[in-house]
C-alpha cells in the first residue's frame, strides 16, 4: 500500500500581527483600477490527472543529478526556454524586458521566452505536443499536478533548492502546498510563483453601526452577519456564492471554520468531520435570512457588485479583487476594510486553502538544468519577483519581496502578508491530486450545496455523500 506524504504540523501559538491586522483589518490603496475592471482570478484545477506511483529509484535520482550538470556551468553560451501559461501583453513585455537584463548579467546563458495565451488545458496541449516532438522547454511556469509529476515531466528541485538561498526566503508553508502534489513522496517539483491570498473584505461602517467591533473568530463573524442583516433595506450580513464556484468556496470555508488542515487523517476523509457540518448547517443556514434570496444563482461578479454597491457588510473573495472594491468607495477606509480569515474557535488558529500550485518547474527533459535553475532563482530576486506580482496583482512567494513598498503601502496587500507570513496561519492541504477531485466537486457538491440551501437536503447528507465519494477516489489511487 501506498502511504501518501504527511505534512508537518506548526507548534503556534497566537501572535500580536493577528489583533493588529484585524483591528482596521486593512483598507486603502492608490493604484488605478477601477470597480469596473473587478475580475476574478482564480486558478483552475485540473479535472482529472494520471495517477500511477510517482517517485524516483535512487539511481534515477543520481542520473537526474548527473544530467544536471548542463553546459552552463563549464562557461559555455547556452539557450534556456522558458513558456508561461496564462501569457497577456503586460506580461509578456515584463517577462521580454527582465529577460534581456538577466542576458546582461549573465552573458552565457539567452533565455529564450515563450507566453502561451489561454487556460491551463489550452497550455497543457502546448506542453503534451512539444514533449511528443521531444521539444518541451527548460522551463514551465504553471500549474503543477499530481498528473505531470505521474508523467515524468518536471524534474526533482529539492537538491537544487535545499543548496540554494531560496529556503530560507520562502516560508516553507508554501513549498508544503506544493510537496502535496507528489502525494507518495512529498518530494518539491516547483517553486512557488505570486499567489492570491484568501481575504474577506467587510464594511467597517456596517459593523460600527450594529455596536460591533471587528471580527476575530467564526463566532464573531455570524454575530456580525446576523447583527449588520437589514432585509427591509436590501442589506445582507453577507453573501454566498450559490452559483458555480460556490462548493469551492464553502469547502475552503469550512475547513477554516474547523481548523482542519487534512482532507484524510490515517486514510480516512474529513470532509464531513462533526465541524465542518457544524459550518454548512450555520453558513447555508443563513440563506434567506443573513444572505439575499438571489444567492442560490450567484455568480461572482454579481457578489462583487451587491457588495460594491453597499448591500452586504461582507464579501469573501481574494486579494485579486482588493482594488476594485477599495475604487468603488473611493478609498475612505470607514466603508471598506480588507481581512484575514477569521480564527477557527476550535483551534485559535487562521486555517486558510493551500497556495496555488502556480510555479516555475524545471522539466525532466532539460539538458541546462543548472542554467535553468540561475534563471528562476533571478526570478525569485525581490525585484523581480515583487515586479511581476505587483503586475498580477497577487503576493510574491519570497518575504523579502513583500516588504516592498507597494505592498506595505497597500493595506489589502499588507493585511495579506502579515496574516499569511503569521506563526498563526496555517495551511490547509486540498487533495487536489486525486483524479476525480474537481469533478466530484462540479459534478456533485455544487448543485447538492443548492439542495441544502432549499432545505431538500441536510448538510449531514450533503457531505456524508461528498465524503464518500472522495474516500471512493482516494482508496482506488492507494491500492
Amino acid at each position: 500500500m501506498k502511504k501518501r506524504f504527511l505534512k508537518r504540523s506548526a507548534a503556534i501559538t497566537l501572535t500580536a500581527v493577528m489583533a493588529a491586522s484585524l483591528a482596521g483589518c486593512g483598507n486603502g490603496g492608490k493604484d488605478s483600477q477601477t470597480a469596473a475592471q473587478t475580475k476574478e482570478q482564480a486558478v483552475s484545477q485540473p479535472v482529472s490527472g494520471e495517477t500511477t506511483a510517482q517517485g524516483e529509484t535512487g539511481a534515477e535520482e543520481k542520473a537526474v543529478q548527473e544530467k544536471a550538470s548542463g553546459e552552463a556551468a563549464s562557461g559555455e553560451p547556452v539557450t534556456v526556454s522558458f513558456w508561461m501559461a496564462a501569457a497577456s501583453e503586460e506580461r509578456n513585455a515584463f517577462m521580454e524586458e527582465i529577460f534581456e537584463k538577466f542576458h546582461e548579467q549573465n552573458p552565457d546563458i539567452t533565455v529564450e521566452y515563450l507566453g502561451v495565451p489561454g487556460d491551463v488545458a489550452q497550455f497543457n496541449q502546448k506542453v503534451d505536443m512539444a514533449l511528443a516532438g521531444n521539444e518541451a522547454p527548460d522551463i514551465i511556469q504553471g500549474t503543477l499536478t499530481a498528473g505531470y509529476i505521474t508523467r515524468g515531466i518536471p524534474a526533482r528541485l529539492d537538491e537544487m533548492y535545499a543548496n540554494s538561498e531560496l529556503k530560507d526566503r520562502i516560508d516553507e508553508k508554501y513549498t508544503d502546498a506544493f510537496r502535496v502534489a507528489d502525494y507518495v513522496n512529498g518530494n518539491l517539483y516547483a517553486v512557488p510563483g505570486p499567489m492570491n491570498i484568501q481575504m474577506i473584505y467587510t464594511r467597517p461602517d456596517y459593523i460600527e453601526e450594529a455596536g460591533l467591533e471587528a471580527y476575530k473568530t467564526w463566532d464573531d463573524f455570524f454575530n456580525i452577519a446576523e447583527k449588520t442583516t437589514k432585509a427591509d433595506e436590501g442589506i445582507f450580513g453577507y453573501i454566498i456564492r450559490g452559483g458555480s464556484g460556490g462548493a469551492e468556496a464553502l469547502e475552503k470555508l469550512m475547513y477554516s471554520y474547523s481548523g482542519i488542515t487534512e482532507y484524510f487523517v490515517d486514510g480516512v476523509c474529513t470532509l464531513n468531520d462533526p465541524k465542518n457540518v457544524e459550518f454548512v448547517e450555520k453558513y447555508l443556514g443563513g440563506y434567506k435570512k443573513f444572505s439575499s434570496a438571489d444567492d442560490l444563482n450567484k455568480s461572482w461578479t454579481e457578489m462583487s457588485s451587491q457588495f460594491q454597491s453597499g448591500k452586504a457588510a461582507m464579501l469573501v473573495h481574494n486579494t485579486g479583487s482588493g482594488q476594485a472594491n477599495l475604487d468603488a468607495f473611493e478609498g475612505d477606509q470607514t466603508k471598506v476594510a480588507a481581512c484575514p480569515y477569521p480564527a477557527s474557535t476550535y483551534t485559535g488558529k487562521i486555517t486558510v486553502p493551500d497556495a496555488t500550485l502556480n510555479g516555475y518547474m524545471i522539466t525532466e527533459s532539460s539538458k541546462n538544468k543548472e542554467a535553468a535553475w540561475k534563471v528562476i532563482e533571478y526570478l525569485e530576486s525581490p525585484e523581480i519577483a515583487g515586479g511581476y506580482a505587483k503586475l498580477t496583482g497577487q503576493i510574491p512567494a519570497p518575504s523579502d519581496a513583500q516588504s516592498q513598498a507597494w505592498i506595505q503601502e497597500s493595506p489589502y496587500m499588507k493585511v495579506a502578508s502579515d496574516y499569511i507570513n503569521d506563526a498563526n496561519t496555517v495551511m490547509t492541504h486540498t487533495p487536489a491530486y486525486l483524479p476525480n477531485y474537481t469533478t466530484i466537486r462540479n459534478d456533485y457538491a455544487q448543485p447538492a450545496m443548492q439542495e441544502v440551501m432549499l432545505g431538500m437536503t441536510t448538510a449531514q447528507e450533503f457531505l456524508d455523500e461528498w465524503a464518500r465519494l472522495l474516500q471512493e477516489d482516494y482508496d482506488e489511487l492507494m491500492k
